[in-house]
C-alpha cells in the first residue's frame, strides 16, 4: 500500500501486506488506514508512527470486499453498551457476510490478535463492493452490485435491524 502526501502528491511511506489488498478504510480522524484482502487479514496502520498496531482475521474466513470506520458517538443508553465512545469497524467478505467490530474511542479497529465481531450481518448473498457509515455513525449502508442491485441499512446500535431495497435492471431502467 503506498500512501501520497495530499499537498505535495509525492511518496510518503508504505505499507507490506502478507496478501492482496481489496478494501482500504480511514479512521475518521485520519490517524489509522485500515487495509484487508483475498486473506482476510486485516491490518491496522498507525501513520502518525508508521507501523501497524494490529493484524487479525476477519470472522469466517472469506475475502474481503469492502470496509468502513464509523465515527465514534456515545453509547449510554444504547443496547449492549456500558456507556462511554464507541465506534464501529464494518468488513465485507466476497460470502455476503458483514462483520461489525467495535473499538474504543481512541483506536480505528479491535487491538486484540482474536477479535470477536459484536454482530455479523448476513442479510445479502452476494459480495458486498461498498460500505459507509451515516456522519454519526448510527447507520451502515450496505451495497451490492453482484446479480441485482440491492442497498441495504442497518442501524449500527440495535441488533437484527436491517432494511432491504432492491432495484431490478431492465432494458428501460439501467
Amino acid at each position: 500500500v503506498v500512501v501520497a502526501d495530499n499537498r505535495t502528491k509525492q511518496w510518503a511511506f508504505d505499507f507490506k501486506v502478507n496478501g492482496t489488498v481489496r478494501a482500504l478504510a480511514w479512521s475518521p480522524d485520519s490517524r489509522y488506514l485500515l487495509a484487508s484482502g483475498g486473506d482476510s487479514q486485516v491490518y491496522t496502520w498507525d501513520l502518525r508512527a508508521s507501523r501497524c498496531r494490529a493484524c487479525w482475521n476477519n470472522d469466517g474466513g472469506t475475502p474481503t470486499s469492502s470496509m468502513a470506520v464509523s465515527p465514534p458517538m456515545a453509547t449510554s443508553g444504547l443496547v449492549g453498551a456500558g456507556g462511554g465512545k464507541e465506534a464501529f469497524t464494518a468488513i465485507g467478505a466476497e460470502s455476503g457476510v458483514v462483520n461489525l467490530y467495535s473499538y474504543g474511542a481512541g483506536t480505528a479497529g479491535p487491538d486484540s490478535v482474536r477479535p470477536s465481531p459484536r454482530r455479523a450481518i448476513m442479510s445479502l448473498t452476494t459480495p458486498v463492493e461498498t460500505l459507509k457509515f451515516n456522519p454519526d455513525g448510527q447507520i451502515l449502508a450496505m451495497v451490492s452490485f453482484t446479480y441485482f442491485s440491492r442497498l441495504g441499512s442497518h442501524h449500527s446500535t440495535t441488533p437484527h435491524h436491517v432494511i432491504h431495497y432492491r432495484h431490478y435492471h431492465t432494458r428501460t431502467n439501467p
